[in-house]
């Protein structure tokens, strides 16, 4: 019964797409396309990430610490590299965000310099 209900709504948002400008279904296709090759390319990273702290417990065996080469151990320790890759991504997506948000509230620098350095030739004027 679910099913139906979904493929009924994809129909009806298919035959509203159709009845749109073709400029504007060109911009969702692009729009679809780059944010998807966006989340591809975070997860193809957060795998690479996950890979390698899998082998953290091969490294540490390696090195002489005694920690046990298991399933779980390798799991465990590629979860843990999956947590942080997620928390580094939001913690710069947020240091971005912000960054964005308080730019015109930031002076201007060039102005700053100028400033300076007309200060700094006053400055030895006077000696």
């Amino acid at each position: 019964m679910v099913l139906f209900e979904l493929l009924f709504f994809v129909k009806d948002v298919i035959s509203q797409i159709m009845q749109l400008d073709t400029v504007f279904i060109f911009i969702i296709i692009v729009v679809f396309v780059v944010v998807a090759y966006k989340i591809f390319s975070f997860l193809m990273r957060a795998l690479i990430v996950g890979l390698i702290f899998a082998g953290f417990p091969l490294a540490a065996n390696f090195f002489g610490f005694d920690f046990p080469i298991t399933l779980h151990s390798m799991l465990s320790s590629a979860m843990l590299g999956f947590v942080v890759f997620f928390v580094y991504s939001a913690v710069a997506t947020a240091f971005k965000i912000m960054g964005l948000a308080l730019k015109p509230f930031r002076g201007k620098k060039g102005k700053t310099k100028v400033v300076y350095v007309k200060e700094r030739k006053e400055k030895k004027k006077g000696f």
